[in-house]
């Protein structure tokens, strides 16, 4: 298993990093993501579903690192100061094409963030939306024209073609 130990000696050793995959590593946190974020600086894609990340290493991967295109983080739990602000998030995630995240309040403010400051997503996965979340992908998608590939896996609610429909 890989911890954060082996997680900041590869991003001290490997600073031309541009993909990483620790997905399943839970002895990952959101030190790992620091470490990363820190040393590799044209580091454009991180995958790290089922690491004990939170939304606040989640942030500090995004506002450091300016080459990410990609983040495939799936649940992240949320941190105990969660009221970090998305609109500095995003200012600094200009490139992000693709993003998977679980649907939840903070997911749901990374989203309508993402929206306000116009960034491009051609990739999006969301997982286990509520009813109330799914009415607020609605201003994402209509923000993203670029919009290429949007996926719902695992609701919680269902989606009607008449739900999906008024999503656009």
């Amino acid at each position: 298993m890989v911890t954060d130990a082996g997680i900041e000696a590869i991003s001290r050793k490997l600073t031309g990093l541009r993909r990483i995959y620790i997905c399943g590593n839970r002895s990952c946190s959101d030190r790992s993501l620091i470490a990363l974020s820190s040393n590799c600086i044209l580091l454009n894609e991180i995958a790290c579903s089922s690491c004990d990340i939170t939304r606040r290493g989640i942030e500090r991967a995004l506002c450091h690192s300016s080459s990410l295109t990609s983040l495939k983080a799936g649940f992240c739990r949320s941190s105990r100061n969660s009221a970090f602000n998305f609109d500095d998030l995003v200012i600094h995630a200009t490139g992000l094409r693709e993003l998977d995240i679980v649907g939840d309040d903070d997911s749901e403010r990374l989203l309508c963030s993402i929206a306000k400051a116009g960034i491009q997503l051609e990739k999006l996965k969301l997982f286990y939306l509520s009813s109330f979340f799914i009415r607020r992908v609605t201003t994402l998608l209509r923000a993203c024209p670029t919009l290429k590939h949007f996926e719902v896996d695992c609701a919680l609610i269902w989606i009607s073609d008449n739900a999906m429909k008024d999503l656009c």
